[in-house]
């Protein structure tokens, strides 16, 4: 089974929220998909299927691109967000893009014997960071901020696709430092969100639920997720409903129970909310889907926050095969829809 089978499916429920982060601690679950997918070798082989087994019983998802580049397929991506960017600020609304490094590259030790990644692979997060900046689009690097963290707080799951607690709060605080720097955000101090403290719970990590048969699972074992508790009651209050000046838009990475944007808004001290989907959904729909709500026409932030996967930039809207059929659109009609969608919107 290849890599083009599998859309990035994490979820069983097509879940999309704008909403304040105070509103936003309830921690969402992940859903087991029922498969029965199974895995027969650990080699570099399998690097192109649904999941492969690295080091230490780590997991690795086949559909994020590890063996070579798209070049083409890339800068048009980047070609997009740029176009997204220039048309944002014509409406006075800064956009800044968050790439979110791969797992194998973050976590290299943990992939199989014998898998070297290339050179141009591990140095993609540079050559996007140039191409955008090029672009002139706002994008914050985030590689060293996973990369350093202490080896006690590692910044992916084990058995997960996604981030940790530890992963996403060190990629809030770096977006929170480039705002904070660029600009003056609208509110007061002390809209921002109160972190509830870490709390462990021990399961099995989606890759392992949703792609392994249970004799497979069970050999992979269950690991500790520490996570955020929802904070005091008493911290919570009507500001959920205000204005935020700061708005992000993402994939499950984002996901309350990951804390990113409440991160975010603990350390801008401003209100921020959300907008999130399932990975299969794609950007590319999840941004317009933001920008056509009655959220965004009525209170447009000053900050949209656009988080990407670094393993996904080579598919574009239109792209077969990975995207839902309701999110698959053409280049041309996506910058369209955003064009008519910003036209639209309140000054």
């Amino acid at each position: 089974m290849t890599l083009n089978s599998f859309a990035l499916l994490a979820y069983n429920k097509k879940l999309v929220t704008s909403f304040g982060v105070k509103a936003a601690f309830t921690a969402l679950m992940i859903t087991a998909i029922n498969t029965s997918i199974v895995i027969t070798s650990t080699t570099p082989a399998v690097a192109q299927e649904a999941v492969f087994e690295g080091k230490d019983k780590w997991l690795f998802a086949g559909w994020e691109k590890i063996d070579n580049i798209d070049n083409i397929a890339v800068d048009n991506s980047l070609d997009l967000i740029a176009f997204a960017s220039a048309e944002l600020a014509r409406h006075d609304i800064a956009l800044i893009s968050m790439i979110v490094p791969s797992k194998a590259i973050i976590h290299q030790d943990k992939l199989p014997e014998g898998l070297n990644l290339p050179a141009d692979i591990i140095g993609l997060n540079d050559t996007m960071q140039k191409r955008l900046a090029e672009k002139e689009v706002t994008s914050v690097d985030i590689f060293t901020s996973l990369k350093n963290l202490p080896q006690e707080e590692q910044a992916f799951f084990r058995s997960d696709f996604h981030w940790t607690g530890w992963g996403s709060e060190a990629a809030a605080k770096t977006v929170a430092e480039v705002i904070k720097d660029k600009w003056s955000l609208k509110g007061k101090a002390g809209d921002g969100a109160k972190l509830g403290e870490w709390t462990k719970e021990r399961r099995f990590g989606d890759l392992a639920v949703n792609f392994m048969t249970p004799a497979q699972r069970d050999a992979i074992g269950r690991e500790v997720f520490t996570v955020r508790k929802d904070p005091p009651a008493e911290t919570l209050s009507l500001l959920d409903d205000a204005a935020a000046p700061v708005h992000v838009v993402g994939n499950s990475f984002t996901e309350p129970y990951l804390g990113f944007s409440q991160a975010l808004s603990y350390q801008l001290d401003r209100n921020v909310t959300l907008t999130w989907n399932p990975g299969d959904v794609g950007p590319w729909a999840t941004m317009l889907q933001y920008l056509g709500s009655d959220a965004f026409k009525q209170n447009p932030p000053q900050v949209i926050v656009w988080q990407f996967n670094e393993g996904q930039l080579h598919q574009g809207p239109s792209t077969q095969g990975q995207w839902i059929a309701s999110s698959i659109i053409s280049d041309t009609e996506w910058k369209q829809h955003l064009q008519t969608y910003l036209i639209n919107t309140r000054k």
